[in-house]
């Protein structure tokens, strides 16, 4: 687990702002294939019933390998959560994502295609580009 998931779950666990505001912003693919994502998609099922959050609750809605994550986050030390805090955490992880997305572009690219799928894959990359540097631009002014 990335220091950006383990402080990312910490702070959506430890405070009720920082868990509203992310699970306001997250995106269905932020978490693609984060260890997190089956301990995120079940605090959010206890916020929308309206139940409260809290470590154990968690704990015995997961499975035995997400228990173990939220128990090693539990016992690290740290400050207080800010919404701050878990922005950043999400941002990292988003681009990270999106790296990935286009490294595989890239990897596409380089293999012998079809020119209207080339040129799809640049516009995507391009894309992607200004995403990535949006969301820099959006993380150094937090």
């Amino acid at each position: 687990m990335s220091e950006a998931e383990s402080r990312l779950l910490r702070s959506v666990m430890d405070s009720e702002d920082v868990r509203r505001l992310i699970l306001d912003e997250i995106e269905d693919g932020d978490l693609e294939i984060s260890r997190i994502a089956e301990v995120l998609k079940t605090i959010r099922e206890l916020v929308v019933k309206g139940e409260n959050v809290t470590y154990p609750r968690v704990a015995s809605l997961v499975s035995d390998d997400a228990r173990d994550i939220i128990t090693r986050v539990a016992a690290l030390p740290h400050p207080p959560a800010t919404p701050e805090e878990g922005r950043g955490c999400l941002m990292a992880l988003r681009a990270a994502r999106l790296q990935r997305q286009m490294g595989d572009i890239q990897k596409r690219l380089e293999s012998e295609g079809k020119v209207e799928e080339t040129d799809d894959l640049l516009r995507r990359k391009v894309e992607l580009k200004r995403r990535i540097e949006a969301l820099r631009q959006a993380s150094s002014l937090s």
